[in-house]
């Protein structure tokens, strides 16, 4: 919530909703997570917020969709996760289904909304009205499944769940154990097949008729995988590296998140950044994956205290005194 400001109202009482239509008329676009009957409760609905601001672009995230056989229930990113299909080809083989350590519905739906507000915002221009939109978790996680729904439009087969660390349909890739650590690789092409080999000191693998051709090397993944796993335990992830990169092949070190925190390429892109927090004194923070040439986007404000903003935004934009603040306040309706 860095960049932010922060308002507090009690929409529970008619005067917490009658502040926030006063300031929908000042907004461009109104985005919110909530469910359907507290949207319709609360005066939150696009039918109320369009009536009293038709220029406003109103987007609503919810779990499963606005309507449906799934619109009422409880929807979260393990829910989305596990629905859509994402669970399923996530794991090894041989053990359970298991969800990602990152909360990749929560971010894509986030994503989404984003993308959905601004394109809502240059329709705008043309028809001088807004319009409302509206994302959600499962449709997030489903549009993601590219890959492997293919498969399945396609053959009528449903891929099977596939190791994270060695992929079915190509080969050589995924992560290896080195003497201290693990590295990626992704070697699959025949060229980068033959660069890997003479990386590691085996030149010979390229003639083994096992290993000769792309199909090949997919049918005996395993007998490669073994071979890969036993040469590259003889040195560190760092000494495996710097071969690597002579050879141009990709491969990278699997980094632990203090790492990431001071990689130098993380760095170098402002990704990782210092800032001094009110309460929490000086943090780092992470920054934002989309850079624009001469716009410098490190300087930012810290996340705010829950309604540290409230004065400030009600005497800008609706020019309450201060005594019809205390009012409210007094009366909890902010």
């Amino acid at each position: 919530n860095r960049n932010k400001k922060s308002v507090t109202l009690d929409l529970r009482v008619p005067e917490g909703q009658r502040l926030l239509h006063e300031l929908v008329r000042h907004v461009d676009a109104v985005i919110h997570n909530f469910k359907n009957e507290f949207v319709q409760a609360r005066g939150l609905s696009y039918e109320t917020l369009s009536a009293i601001n038709p220029r406003v672009v109103y987007c609503g995230m919810t779990g499963y969709g606005e309507s449906g056989p799934y619109k009422d229930q409880p929807g979260y990113d393990l829910m989305a996760m596990a629905i859509g299909g994402a669970m399923s080809v996530t794991g090894e083989p041989d053990r359970p289904p298991i969800k990602s350590a990152i909360s990749f519905g929560d971010i894509l739906t986030g994503y989404n909304a984003a993308v959905g507000v601004l394109s809502a915002l240059l329709a705008r221009r043309d028809s001088d009205t807004g319009q409302k939109i509206s994302v959600n978790l499962l449709d997030s996680i489903v549009a993601t499944l590219v890959a492997p729904m293919g498969i399945y439009f396609g053959s009528g087969n449903v891929p099977p769940r596939e190791s994270p660390n060695q992929g079915q349909q190509f080969s050589p890739g995924g992560t290896f154990p080195t003497s201290d650590g693990y590295v990626a690789i992704s070697a699959n092409q025949d060229k980068f097949f033959r660069k890997l080999c003479q990386a590691v000191g085996h030149a010979e693998w390229v003639d083994d008729p096992r290993f000769k051709e792309r199909s090949q090397r997919v049918a005996h993944r395993d007998d490669l995988r073994s071979l890969l796993e036993e040469t590259l335990r003889t040195r560190t992830t760092k000494e495996w590296m710097v071969v690597f990169r002579e050879y141009g092949l990709a491969a990278g070190p699997i980094q632990t998140l203090d790492q990431v925190a001071v990689d130098p390429q993380v760095l170098h892109n402002g990704m990782v950044f210092p800032i001094d927090h009110p309460k929490c004194g000086p943090v780092r923070m992470l920054g934002t994956p989309v850079h624009f040439p001469g716009q410098d986007f490190a300087t930012y404000r810290p996340p705010p205290a829950l309604g540290e903003h409230t004065d400030e935004v009600l005497r800008e934009y609706l020019s309450l005194s201060e005594d019809t603040l205390q009012d409210l306040r007094a009366r909890h309706v902010i």
